[in-house]
């Protein structure tokens, strides 16, 4: 733990902030004994740059001072409180709950059983993309944290498309998500349970949810209906939200106008069809399968036999051409990809709406050809996940 001071001169303190980087041109540029250190900033990622410094050649002399306390004086080399410890030479010095302490990093055994933590907090990763052998429980960073009367304790979490996206590597974790504690804790999106004064409530949050406990967002909290179950509840804010945000926010939609689902037998599918009839449209929507057919069909007394196309090719392009007598439809909710995004796009009429609810072509920068747009049609990326960047 120990370090030797291999620079002169009295030692440079540098903050280190994880909402501004200017420090970044500070270490660079130090010439003497740096000392680095953080304030009450539990994101600021100090003890792991530490690390990686002390590991480049002539940087030894790096001191960290990670001070986690409200209660404790802001930093200062010359502030008798620090003094004493600077003195120590220690490279990692952390003042929490009132004392001194450090941190090291060691190497666990590799346990091919581990045992599943035990903790108020838990959430479920996959460690290795495209791995799905590796799920395993991980310790929560909400076991730190007092409970709030947002605090929810978990009973169902829904699985949605973007996770096996994510979880099988096909959507990239960095392209959805960006602070640390996100990136480590990607997985569910919506959940249903009990708040810490008995409610039973649904909601969403932007990750995380496949969780024990979660912290709730107030605007993105509704109570449970009592002749739903939690298992049902759990089911209905991602599809809901995001057709409310595709037909109300992105776009209007309007009675006697035309429309095509596309995967019209998943959540958000059945959800936009019900909506969709709710307001007198009529209704085009693909599936992949002859049973999913008869199931929509069962499902809905006002979807009509022919308007039901299929989602594995670009054949619903020739179906949406016949019925509409060559016009196209008002509206698309998409989340196909490639070629069949391309003929969905081609499907709208003039002054028609693309509402795009898939990412696959988006993070992988597909192209769309600009002349589709001579028609006055308009593109949307519905994205739910922006409700909660404020």
């Amino acid at each position: 733990l120990r370090k030797k001071n291999g620079k002169n001169g009295p030692p440079q303190a540098i903050e280190i902030k994880s909402n501004d980087f200017k420090w970044i041109n500070k270490l660079q540029q130090s010439k003497s004994a740096t000392i680095l250190y953080s304030y009450n900033d539990q994101f600021s990622g100090i003890l792991g740059l530490v690390n990686c410094l002390r590991r480049e050649p002539n940087t030894q002399s790096v001191q960290c001072f990670f001070v986690n306390d409200s209660n404790a004086p802001r930093f200062s080399v010359d502030d008798t409180f620090y003094t004493a410890q600077i003195q120590l030479g220690l490279a990692i010095n952390v003042y929490r709950n009132g004392q001194w302490g450090s941190y090291r990093h060691c190497l666990l055994e590799n346990n091919k059983d581990p045992a599943i933590p035990v903790s108020n907090h838990c959430f479920a990763n996959c460690l290795k993309p495209g791995d799905l052998s590796s799920f395993a429980w991980l310790n929560g960073p909400l076991n730190e944290q007092p409970v709030s009367d947002g605090r929810v304790n978990v009973v169902f979490s829904s699985l949605n498309f973007k996770d096996v996206m994510l979880a099988t590597g096909r959507l990239a974790i960095e392209s959805s998500f960006l602070s640390r504690l996100e990136l480590e804790c990607v997985l569910g999106f919506e959940y249903s349970g009990v708040t810490v004064d008995g409610r039973r409530v649904m909601g969403m949050i932007p990750c995380g949810a496949m969780s024990s406990q979660v912290e709730s967002e107030p605007y993105m909290t509704f109570d449970v209906p009592d002749v739903w179950s939690l298992e049902q509840a759990a089911t209905i804010p991602c599809v809901y939200g995001t057709v409310y945000s595709a037909f109300f926010m992105s776009s209007k939609i309007r009675r006697g106008a035309s429309i095509l689902i596309h995967a019209g037998s998943g959540g958000i599918g059945l959800a936009a069809i019900e909506t969709c009839f709710a307001y007198g449209m009529e209704v085009f929507t693909t599936v992949s399968t002859n049973a999913k057919k008869e199931f929509l069909l069962a499902r809905f007394a006002l979807l009509k036999p022919d308007h039901i196309g299929n989602s594995r090719d670009t054949s619903f392009e020739r179906m949406i051409r016949t019925l509409t007598n060559g016009r196209g439809v008002d509206f698309v909710l998409n989340s196909l990809s490639e070629e069949k995004l391309q003929a969905s796009v081609r499907c709208l009429a003039k002054g028609g709406h693309f509402l795009e609810i898939g990412k696959y072509d988006m993070t992988k920068n597909s192209k769309l050809a600009m002349e589709l747009f001579q028609k006055g049609i308009t593109f949307t990326a519905v994205l739910l996940d922006l409700l909660f960047s404020g």
